[in-house]
């Protein structure tokens, strides 16, 4: 309705500038959500406050942004919900269910894998000779074997989801004889087309024993089964 209202130049304009602005802010969304997940990840903000006191001065009278004011609020998912309702739309649960899936599961289920694996270690390329790059595993334990597992978002960015998967596959290139798990769940396939045919692909891979991230206790289960034990430095 609102194209039709205007000319064609100036619809051109508005639809990029919006996508421009669409993938500014959910880039940072991403990076901060990456701040979180992995506390030594460093943040570059884009979109910050000088950005958008920026777009409020030099909006060539099409697009208007309020200056942006400062709130005193605690930041977690119950204050950003308020502050969306409030200023946009009715929040979608189902979308912060999704975002919070990954999180979750680890926080409530790696406590209880404690007896079998380390959780979250970083493995230096000292250790295989074989192996590149020191690399990040969610969890890590042996048996006769290493046996060890990464959680992959494939709802996140494409650069995320590579440096997830890289750092599998350098470890599994570097001991061939141990034992992996690829954790992941289904992406919504008209939002993450890409990501969509990864989730294929991996779970084609025979090089890992790919699982839906529901069904997440059968590494405890492997786990007690081979007397798998945590290893704090492989």
């Amino acid at each position: 309705m609102i194209k039709s209202l205007i000319n064609i130049e100036l619809a051109g304009f508005i639809w990029k500038y919006l996508q421009t602005l669409e993938k500014n802010i959910k880039f940072e969304t991403e990076t901060i959500q990456s701040a979180i997940d992995y506390p030594d990840f460093q943040v570059n903000s884009l979109v910050s406050e000088p950005y958008l006191d920026y777009l409020s001065t030099y909006s060539r009278n099409v697009i208007s942004f309020e200056k942006p004011v400062r709130i005193d609020l605690d930041v977690n998912q119950e204050s950003f919900s308020k502050l969306f309702e409030l200023y946009i739309d009715d929040w979608e649960e189902k979308e912060s269910q999704r975002r919070n899936l990954f999180i979750q599961t680890k926080k409530n289920f790696f406590p209880t894998v404690r007896v079998y694996f380390a959780e979250n270690i970083e493995i230096a390329n000292q250790t295989f000779q074989d192996l590149q790059l020191p690399v990040i595993m969610d969890l890590f334990g042996r048996n006769e074997h290493p046996v060890f597992a990464r959680f992959i978002d494939l709802e996140r960015r494409m650069d995320f989801i590579k440096s997830d998967y890289f750092d599998l596959t350098s470890l599994k290139i570097a001991i061939p004889d141990g034992y992996g798990f690829l954790f992941s769940a289904e992406p919504m396939k008209e939002r993450y087309p890409t990501q969509h045919t990864i989730w294929h692909s991996f779970k084609k891979n025979s090089d890992f024993d790919f699982t839906d991230i529901s069904e997440v206790e059968r590494i405890r289960d492997y786990a007690k089964q081979h007397g798998v034990r945590p290893v704090e430095n492989p």
